[in-house]
């Protein structure tokens, strides 16, 4: 008999799928991720973001990827016609069973139709974004598994982690994309209801330069996600303190 008392499964990915299913986004939060991230900026350096492409998700053959598996391809900063591909996973707890996830969603999406290649895989680099309450690394783990030789071959991937903690307000203030700055923000500091108090409001000046569908949408959007964590009381007063400003 399941537990009648257990926790529902958030639908926690969702607010990060939307957000960063839009290539304009996602290359702003890669260029705020490599300020803090050696991997991600040496992979940067390698390729052209103005080829930056999403794979739509009916290329999937995958029937459990997830909420938050987006999955993109871009050319090689040679200018050669090469793909590489860029995997984004969202994690807010820790998940045993990530290595696969990932391993079995670049299997069978990262590839190109085209019979005339020997090997139809493209080489992937995936990053986890992490935002979660626990201090939790699965590169750390798997790497305690292996002596220093295998270190950097055990996946049959290119793989890094980055903990949105770790990606500083003030960039994400700073960030000349307001909804991915907002967005970082709501993410890195979802269980802390004071912090997102006092830096939510921030946004307010620069919520008027977007056109106002847009900016509703995104409140809109960022008020569900953190409701689900911090409750409609919380929201009243996100809500006054917008309207104060």
């Amino acid at each position: 008999m399941e537990n009648e008392n257990k926790t529902p499964k958030r639908k926690h990915d969702a607010y990060f799928r939307w957000l960063f299913a839009d290539t304009a986004h996602v290359r702003y939060l890669l260029e705020l991720a490599r300020k803090i991230n050696y991997d991600v900026d040496t992979f940067l350096n390698q390729v052209n973001l103005d080829t930056l492409m999403r794979i739509p998700d009916s290329y999937s053959e995958v029937d459990d990827t997830g909420e938050a598996d987006l999955a993109f391809r871009v050319n090689v900063s040679t200018g050669a016609p090469i793909l590489v591909g860029i995997l984004l996973e969202h994690k807010s707890g820790r998940d045993p069973m990530i290595f696969d996830q990932i391993s079995k969603y670049i299997y069978s999406v990262m590839k190109i139709q085209d019979k005339n290649r020997i090997f139809s895989g493209i080489p992937t680099m995936a990053i986890i974004f992490y935002n979660g309450r626990d201090n939790w690394n699965p590169l750390k783990i798997l790497e305690k598994s292996y002596p220093d030789y295998f270190r950097g071959k055990v996946l049959p991937f290119q793989c890094t982690f980055v903990n949105m903690a770790d990606i500083p307000d003030s960039d994400c203030l700073a960030c000349e994309d307001i909804a991915t700055g907002m967005g970082i923000i709501a993410l890195k500091h979802a269980f802390n209801k004071d912090k997102l108090l006092e830096l939510l409001p921030q946004f307010c000046k620069f919520l008027n330069k977007m056109p106002q569908h847009e900016a509703s949408c995104l409140l809109e959007k960022t008020s569900i996600y953190l409701m689900e964590y911090l409750g409609k009381d919380f929201l009243k007063e996100l809500n006054m303190s917008f309207v104060s400003i």
